[in-house]
């Protein structure tokens, strides 16, 4: 796989912490333009497999915002349905050569597998963005 831009997991982190839905729905609007952006382009997008378990924040997963509906963070079901989309239309990268998952972000220790795998695309030669 070739794609230019990975998904991070870890950028995700307290947003929904903040107790806010503007926070969030900030953040989503932000990356849904970003990926449209990217698809226009032509650029080819990668995420883990597991991104949708990606905690945004006081142990809510994306994927309970997304899909959930007793979940205690909420999202415009709009917004919602316009990220599912383009999150389906990214590849997954295939992590089995990632000899760790974890990242130091801002200091400390985060599960990052799209920057672990990154950096190792950036070893082999290969530009990749996060």
């Amino acid at each position: 796989m070739r794609a230019r831009f990975v998904l991070d997991e870890s950028s995700w982190a307290g947003v929904a912490g903040r107790k806010s839905a503007v926070a969030l729905t900030d953040a989503v609007e932000r990356l849904v333009e970003r990926l449209d952006v990217a698809r226009e382009r032509g650029e080819d997008v990668a995420k883990h497999r597991d991104y949708y378990a990606t905690e945004l924040g006081d142990k809510v997963r994306l994927f309970s915002v997304l899909f959930e509906a007793d979940c205690p963070v909420e999202l415009d079901h709009d917004l919602a349905f316009r990220l599912v989309l383009a999150l389906d239309r990214t590849d997954e990268f295939d992590d089995s050569a990632l000899v760790d998952y974890d990242a130091i972000v801002d200091g400390e220790a985060r599960f990052a597998p799209g920057v672990s795998w990154a950096h190792a695309c950036c070893r082999e030669g290969r530009q990749v963005a996060v």
